[in-house]
């Protein structure tokens, strides 16, 4: 398995993730700006070209009961964009409450949170700074991550 890029796309923001050429673990590398099409399409291309990616996954915003919402659309229609540039494949991922994670996951990580139910440590009035920018990095991680477990598990059941 080659590298794969991991994508989580934000009005504002796309966090990005890749994985290790083994395709075992997912990790972040940075932040691009969402706000221009064209400027993101470039960007990304940049990223899975310098990383010799041979495929990219992008989070999929369904809503909770798993309906495709304007979110969606918008995320499938910059899909296609994307693969018809790229010529590799791109492929979504369901990322139902993959930033609440993130978010959870961070407020461990800081000791905002106890790790075993939510009860905060501390109270704060607002984030710390720069954390809208980790959650989407992290968000990334957390999609990559699930596709590599799937396909690991998929090409184990298919060897078996």
């Amino acid at each position: 398995m080659a590298v794969v890029i991991g994508l989580d796309l934000g009005e504002k923001r796309v966090g990005v993730a890749a994985s290790d050429p083994e395709g075992l673990l997912a990790f972040p590398v940075g932040l691009l700006d969402g706000s221009d099409e064209a400027a993101l399409l470039a960007a990304i291309e940049e990223v899975v070209q310098g990383r010799d990616a041979s495929a990219v996954v992008i989070g999929l915003p369904r809503r909770l009961d798993g309906s495709i919402g304007a979110a969606a659309e918008k995320t499938l229609r910059f899909r296609a964009l994307l693969a018809a540039r790229l010529g590799i494949p791109v492929e979504t991922w369901d990322e139902r409450l993959t930033s609440a994670e993130a978010e959870r996951l961070l407020r461990v990580a800081d000791g905002r949170e106890d790790g075993k139910g939510g009860r905060p440590r501390r109270r704060t009035s607002s984030r710390p700074k720069g954390e809208k920018g980790r959650v989407d990095r992290i968000a990334a991680v957390l999609i990559l991550q699930a596709y590599l477990d799937r396909s690991r598990r998929l090409s184990r059941d298919e060897g078996a």
